[in-house]
């Protein structure tokens, strides 16, 4: 089953503090948004390095997707 789709990392949070998820996000989102007090961050050790593929449709026009993909391209850059 698939989980809820959020467009934004505070939707992501949300979704957790509600229990209706899990995440495993990098650090640097954790850094850049905050952790609220009610819920935890563990670091989890031995996954092995994931590739990020972004894909949209050519013709995209949604400022959420723009937004999306300039946090994640930002934030990949900032952890590598």
């Amino acid at each position: 089953m698939a989980g809820p789709e959020v467009n934004d990392p505070l939707k992501m949070v949300a979704h957790v503090r509600l229990g209706t998820a899990i995440a495993f996000p990098p650090k640097p989102h954790l850094d850049h948004i905050g952790m609220p007090p009610d819920v935890v961050a563990l670091r989890v050790e031995g996954l092995a390095p994931a590739a990020i593929r972004l894909v949209w449709r050519k013709q995209e026009s949604s400022r959420a997707t723009a937004r999306f993909v300039h946090y994640a391209t930002t934030a990949h850059a900032a952890a590598a």
